[in-house]
This record gives C-alpha cells, structure tokens and sequence, in this order.
C-alpha cells in the first residue's frame, strides 16, 4: 500500500514524531519496523529479522521513543516538571534565566523506569545500537559507547542495570579478533548471561517470540564466537555450564505453539537469574540439536531439539515449597519418601516453572561437580516419546553438598561419593 507514497496523515504519533526528528535531524533515511517490514507477510517477517544484528549496529542513529507506552501516543510531549519537594531551591541556569534545582537524599533518588525498558523487542535496539537519542519521560538523553548524558546538562537519571543491559567495550569493534583472549572470552560468556538475565525481565505479548525477539543479540555474538553452533538459545561452546541455568522463582511454562526443548531458558517464562557454576563436567553429551522453524536460520524460532547424554541418574523426590531434595528409597514395590519422615535432605533444587504439586519425584541427571563437595544438575522427569521410548523433560536444577562429621545438617547432607558410584546411563531430554 506504500508503493506510490506514505500518507503521514494516517501513520501513528510515534510514527510521525520519528519522521519529525529525522527532518530536523537533517538525515535522509529512516527505518521503522511499522513501514519497512510487510506485516502480514511471515516470510518478510523472519527475512528482516535475520538482519536486524545488522540494521541497529550499522545505524547512523537510534530513535528511541522511550516515554512512548504504545505506538499512537507518540514522544514529543514537553516534559514532565520536576516532582514537587520543599527542597527546591532558585538556581540561575547557564542562560540568565531563573530555573529551579531539587535535592535529594542518595537513597530517595530512583531512577524512571521506562515503558521501553518492559518491551522484550526493544532490548535489542538498546544494547546494539551505536548512537541512540532517547525521548526518556524527564528529558532527552544521548547515548553513545563512551557517554550517557542529558541533552542540556541536566540532572540524569541513570537507568537501573537490571532493565538496560551494556555489552562489553571490546564487542564495540567492528571486526572481532581472530583470536579472543582468555579474559575477553570470559567477558563475553558472562555478558550473554547478564544479557539473558537482562532480556528475560521483559514482556513478550506472543511466546513464541522469545528466541527472535532476542535473535539479533544472539548474531552479535556468534560473531565473535565464530562457529560455535547456537542452539536454541545455548552456545555449544559451554553448554555443559549454560544448561544449568536457573531462576529464583518459578515462572510458567510456555503453553500453546512450541517454543524450545525444555533444557533452554526460552522454555519457560520469567527471568533467568543466572547458571550454577561448575569447575568440572561429569557428563557426556552425545548430541545436542534444535531444529529451526526456518531452515539455514538457527537464531529464530525452533520447531524442536534432543539432548542425548551419558550421565549418573539418580531417583529423587523433591519439595517444591521448601526447595529441598530428597532420595527415593524402594521400600517393597512403594518408594519411601524421607523427607517428611524427619530424615536430613541431600540437597537443594531450583524449579523452572510453577507447578500444583507440593510433591515431586523424577530424576537428578549428574551434570558437573564444583571442587569436590558440591555436584550440580537437572531435574527430569519421564514423558512418553511418540515412538514408544521414554524420554524426559526438564523441571528444573539441583545441588548437593557433600556431608562432613560435625558439618551442621541444612547445610551439609549429601554422600557424593556414594552417589557417584552408580553406572551412568544414557538418557535423552527434549
């Protein structure tokens, strides 16, 4: 319908304030998902996609319209006044003119927290872009590599690093270096945690959309990885510690259309807190993979994944209210829960999702150790393969912490040695 000229009459406000600024910007071009992806076309859709790693990193600048709750609302509104506070004192301002300058205590002073910083889709433009003018609700902002500061001089209030997320210095390079060192690949697998962690605080109105909407942070980095396969949403480079990733509180899992295997972060809902760490990898993967929705893309939507693995399973029963992890003993053909019957846990689990149960069995997969008191690993529980096999899903993480005499008994319960003396098996997740 734009083929023979735009109707700016019709576009929404933020549409037109962008197109404003970009006329007194002086600049020629500008690039807008509302006009430059057909929106009905799935195709066109997931094409322009895998190009937005490069659309905001290869941007003169980004329009950020930060104050803006929907598109038709716009961002070129005067500003809201100061709040009002009897510590407002005269100030004259660098131009003669009488203004006003409030006080406040450190711990009084919270920064604003944006509409955009709750918009998933938006994390991307944020954390990739080289340039971005943010129309913040108290001011407008620039943002560069180096600088963050208020057009003006006015007093900035700094976004909380929890909702905007920073990549580190070295991938503002253009070209990454042939060959990373040690520090700066740890500084980048920390920095795609902190990224996931960043990311997954935001709302998705379609699940469906959690690996795209994250796909082009997702690109940068492979393109500092080199070949590392993605695979939904894990880099196969430390997959053994990436797997391990954890939320302090359960969200939901995803229902409806297939989002990912359910050992990826995007399998579920809320935000990840981090990975539990291991030092050493006891288990072995005999294959990892995830089908991508659109062939050649692995970045965007998944169709389906298998992890197959060599591993020391254990059967366990867990707690959901308390968190805590107990061995199933066979007692006869019942399994005798210890728990309830005044006998210490073994260990400790985070769940990835809500569940109606207060009681839970399944299995720990043996995953890695940390130095040699703490084992750490996934729950699974068994689900029936179309084919008749048994497969298992994910339901979470846990640890063990080897017990000591004289160690107190919440802290210190677990017999790794004991649990590592049975036979690994093969298993496989989806």
């Amino acid at each position: 319908m734009y083929k023979k000229g735009i109707d700016i009459h019709r576009l929404p406000k933020t549409i037109k304030d962008a197109i404003l600024c970009t006329h007194k910007l002086k600049l020629k071009y500008l690039w807008t998902d509302t006009l430059c992806i057909v929106q009905d076309s799935p195709d066109d859709k997931t094409r322009e996609i895998s190009r937005m790693h490069n659309i905001y990193r290869d941007a003169y600048v980004t329009i950020l319209a930060a104050s803006a709750r929907k598109v038709s609302v716009g961002f070129l509104e005067d500003r809201l006044d100061p709040a009002e506070d009897d510590r407002r004192w005269p100030f004259w301002c660098p131009d003669g003119q009488l203004g006003t300058m409030s006080v406040f205590d450190d711990w009084e002073y919270t920064p604003y927290r944006e509409p955009v910083d709750e918009r998933a889709w938006c994390f991307q433009e944020r954390a990739l872009s080289p340039r971005i003018l943010i129309y913040a609700t108290d001011s407008l902002r620039y943002q560069c590599a180096t600088h963050l500061i208020n057009v003006g001089g006015a007093l900035i209030r700094q976004p909380s690093s929890h909702w905007v997320a920073k990549l580190p210095d070295i991938m503002t390079s253009r070209t990454p270096p042939n060959v990373l060192s040690d520090e700066d690949s740890r500084a980048l697998e920390v920095a795609w945690i902190d990224a996931l962690s960043t990311y997954t605080r935001r709302n998705l109105t379609d699940r469906s959309d959690k690996l795209p909407a994250v796909s082009a942070i997702a690109q940068t980095f492979g393109m500092w990885w080199g070949t590392e396969r993605y695979i939904a949403g894990l880099w196969e480079r430390r997959l053994s510690h990436d797997i391990l990733w954890y939320r302090n509180s359960p969200g939901e899992r995803t229902n409806g259309d297939y989002v990912a295997p359910s050992w990826s972060w995007a399998a579920s809902d809320g935000r990840l807190t981090g990975t539990l760490s291991i030092d050493r990898v006891l288990w072995t993967i005999r294959s990892c993979y995830a089908v991508p929705a659109t062939e050649g893309f692995p970045f965007g939507k998944i169709k389906g994944g298998r992890l197959e693995v060599r591993a020391v399973v254990r059967k366990v029963v867990w707690d959901r209210e308390e968190i805590e992890l107990f061995e199933r003993k066979q007692v006869g053909h019942s399994v005798e829960f210890l728990g309830r019957s005044g006998h210490a846990h073994i260990g400790w689990v985070y769940l990835d999702s809500e569940s109606t149960s207060v009681i839970e069995k399944g299995y720990a997969v043996v995953v890695g150790a940390e130095g040699r008191d703490i084992l750490r690993g996934l729950l699974v529980v068994p689900i029936k393969a179309d084919d008749g096999k048994r497969d298992f899903r994910r339901v979470g993480v846990f640890y063990l912490v080897n017990g000591k005499p004289g160690a107190d008994p919440e802290a210190a319960s677990g017999d790794l040695e004991s649990w590592m003396s049975a036979p690994a098996e093969d298993i496989s997740i989806i």
